[in-house]
């Protein structure tokens, strides 16, 4: 009888754990999802949504592109200025370029590298002895809003490139780890981003900076001729409308 009872107590007790967790598959399940939702040292995270990433990822470089275009036109119009009118020519096919694909990041390169030059040129050029004057009273005012605009993107689109270079990476190492959750192009999506917005974070500051420095001598210049000189809620708002036209 002794034996009868603690034969039954010993099924009653380990009973007890699969009645606890709903049975024994319930409990391995609850144990893979628990560790599908664990990656780098034990941290909790959340599915990476690709989507958003690569959505974010296009946004940055068509900022980039809107820069390089009003760049563009700008220099154009300081070239004809200063007498380069071939070199304005060929500026010119490389913006149409990027205005017919703004977000192809081969296109935003290649024009990005051809307006840096083109600038460090014109910040070796004495204004004031090559500048035609008549010329100037027509395309300075709209030159300067063109570079004023496109620092004010330029600088939006650094600061949201060096966060997604970040999140990107992150991004990387959840799919490296959980290869089959998020799909065979997830891979290819997410280096896509990490060079989109390295691109931007090692060579978008130097362009700045170099515009900055020739958008600075022609304002000097627009005042020793008593040029208008457009205010900077006149270049945020052509910024924000070439942002919304797209």
């Amino acid at each position: 009888m002794k034996s009868r009872r603690l034969l039954i107590s010993l099924i009653i007790l380990f009973s007890l754990p699969v009645i606890a967790y709903g049975g024994p598959f319930d409990l391995v399940k609850n144990k893979i999802d628990f560790l599908k939702n664990k990656i780098d040292g034990g941290k909790d995270v959340q599915k990476v949504d690709m989507n958003v990433l690569t959505a974010r990822s296009g946004a940055l470089m068509l900022k980039v592109a809107l820069a390089n275009i009003a760049f563009g036109e700008a220099v154009v119009e300081i070239q004809k200025a200063v007498g380069n009118a071939a070199e304005a020519e060929k500026l010119k096919e490389v913006i149409e370029a990027v205005k017919a694909e703004k977000k192809d990041p081969e296109k935003i390169k290649t024009c990005a590298a051809t307006i840096n030059n083109a600038v460090e040129s014109l910040n070796k050029t004495d204004l004031k002895s090559q500048v035609n004057l008549a010329d100037a009273r027509i395309c300075i005012g709209k030159s300067l809003l063109k570079f004023g605009s496109g620092i004010l993107v330029d600088t939006t689109a650094i600061d949201e490139a060096r966060k997604l270079l970040g999140e990107s990476t992150d991004a990387l190492k959840a799919v490296q780890a959980s290869p089959v959750q998020y799909g065979p192009s997830a891979l290819a999506n997410v280096q896509g981003v990490i060079a989109a917005s390295k691109f931007v974070v090692e060579t978008i500051p130097t362009q700045v900076k170099s515009c900055q420095e020739f958008n600075g001598k022609l304002i000097e210049y627009a005042k020793t001729n008593q040029l208008p000189i457009p205010s900077a809620d006149d270049v945020t708002k052509y910024a924000n409308n070439e942002m919304e036209k797209g």
